[in-house]
């Protein structure tokens, strides 16, 4: 999780218009027809002052003058392309606003192997049959309240698509952490951007959710 030196901030309008639902063209496999789009993001797990300005952060971008995290932006997109359920996963205790501050908390728990509390434990997945799956690449990993998700739930027989946000070095090994936690669960082939790349992000994401919509067991 190393920091760039200038970070993106940019206007979502035409990222998030409306547009054609994949499930309109395609009929959803019958089998797998409840959708959750669950993410983690440090926007809504860290308490950010109000005026926090957008352009300082990689992990928010401005959406008609709203502050949305970069995560939740590619979330939004999922889920006006095939619909589903939208789920953030939070921690009961915030992660801190300042940078190095977070590196440095994200470093001891993964050093320590730390699973942190999470809100909403209670929620059921039972209904969901395929789980998009994002999250922010923290020092070449997956944060460490996805794993406490992931090992919250039982994902047996169900589908799980990752989909992650960076600052230019890709996943890491975050997907193989997954699969790890889930090595019940069908992991299709996932999605990642970088910041710098969020400007044309609605064109990569709808790309991929095709190819995804196809891969999708029948």
């Amino acid at each position: 999780m190393k920091r760039k030196g200038a970070y993106i901030a940019f206007l979502l309008a035409a990222f998030l218009m409306p547009a054609a639902s994949l499930a309109e063209d395609k009929a959803a496999p019958q089998q797998k027809d409840h959708i959750l789009v669950a993410y983690f993001s440090r926007m809504g797990n860290t308490d950010y002052a109000s005026d926090v300005d957008a352009s300082s952060s990689a992990s928010i971008v401005l959406r008609e003058e709203e502050r949305v995290g970069t995560t939740e932006a590619i979330a939004d997109v999922i889920v006006q392309n095939v619909g589903g359920d939208k789920f953030l996963i939070q921690t009961l205790a915030p992660y801190p606003e300042d940078f190095q501050s977070l590196v440095d908390l994200n470093h001891r728990e993964a050093d320590d192997n730390t699973r942190p509390a999470l809100q909403n434990t209670e929620k059921n997945l039972s209904s969901y049959d395929v789980i998009f799956l994002g999250y922010p690449v923290w020092a070449n990993s997956v944060p460490r309240a996805v794993l406490t998700f992931l090992e919250t739930h039982d994902f047996s027989g169900k589908v799980i698509i990752p989909f992650c946000t960076h600052n230019g070095y890709g996943p890491g090994k975050s997907v193989e952490e997954i699969r790890l936690a889930c090595d019940e669960a069908q992991i299709l082939a996932g999605f990642d951007i970088s910041s710098e790349q969020m400007q044309t992000a609605e064109d990569a994401v709808t790309s991929w959710l095709e190819e995804v919509w196809n891969a999708l067991p029948q």
